[in-house]
């Protein structure tokens, strides 16, 4: 079975409520997808949750760094990108429960018929000096110059 015919065998007419846990290329590429594939299905309801109102262009942050593209260029605003039909909830995302069904949030719990989990990754620096990534000013690292030999 093809993914696309799995979203239509999964979903296709049985109501309830899809659950998309994070905004970034998955999450959002997910909720984009589901959008299309359930236009016909308004008794769905899609549900997209991140703690962030934008989406961040990762890809793009080294030309960010490099000054030939404004950091704002690579922040786009969520709600430009989403259909009207889907809710988009902006929360923390602090667990969720497989028995009960409610992804927990800092925004209290949302209830799912389908959890679509897109947490994303963490970045890792291969002990490369510099400031670590969850600092709040990025920079490139530096190292010292090497002496004239």
């Amino acid at each position: 079975m093809s993914s696309s015919n799995a979203v239509n065998a999964s979903t296709g007419g049985s109501g309830g409520q899809i659950v998309v846990a994070g905004a970034g290329y998955a999450g959002l590429h997910v909720t984009l997808r589901l959008t299309a594939k359930l236009r016909n299905h308004p008794e769905v309801e899609l549900t997209l949750v991140d703690r962030y109102d934008y989406h961040q262009a990762i890809t793009e942050l080294p030309r960010v760094a490099g000054g030939t593209r404004a950091a704002d260029a690579v922040r786009i605003p969520l709600q430009d990108m989403l259909a009207e039909r889907v809710r988009f909830v902006q929360a923390e995302i602090n667990g969720f429960d497989l028995a009960g069904r409610p992804l927990l949030t800092g925004a209290g719990p949302i209830g799912w018929r389908r959890l679509v989990l897109a947490l994303g990754s963490r970045p890792n620096d291969f002990a490369i000096p510099g400031p670590p990534c969850s600092s709040s000013r990025r920079a490139l690292p530096s190292w010292p110059a090497p002496h004239p030999s």
